[in-house]
């Protein structure tokens, strides 16, 4: 995450008064590098990071460590079906969603469904089972 991004996200929540929400700088790129326990969260939501990811499989691994049984991993990407716009990657560095899909079945997780994600997005639903 860009640090600019986390001084957003943190100036909202102070502004809305959401005072339990705790920040984590992590190295996704590394097994354990988000440093949270075994099983200890319900939900993992991924937004436009594994198109960038060279690691997709070792992020994805470090979701599945992270959640507990029945856990959901909310994965949203840029649509490379859809069509080039001002905002976003180019089309070509996009992750196509057969290949979203793909890989986070391979790291163990079973895929529940697809959600709107607006008009640039696709969003997928898995569970940690």
């Amino acid at each position: 995450m860009q640090d600019a991004a986390l001084d957003a996200i943190r100036s909202k929540a102070a502004f809305e008064h959401l005072l339990n929400i705790e920040y984590i700088r992590a190295d996704l790129d590394n097994p354990g590098g988000s440093h949270l326990t075994d099983r200890f969260i319900d939900l993992v939501v991924m937004a436009n990071v594994l198109f960038q990811a060279e690691h997709k499989d070792i992020i994805l691994h470090e979701a599945r460590r992270i959640l507990r049984e029945g856990g959901r991993l909310a994965m949203i990407e840029w649509d490379a079906s859809g069509p080039d716009a001002v905002l976003g990657p180019p089309r070509e560095s996009r992750m196509k969603k057969e290949t979203g899909r793909a890989v986070a079945l391979q790291a163990g997780f079973e895929y529940d469904r697809e959600f709107s994600a607006g008009s640039h997005h696709y969003g997928l639903l898995f569970v940690k089972k």
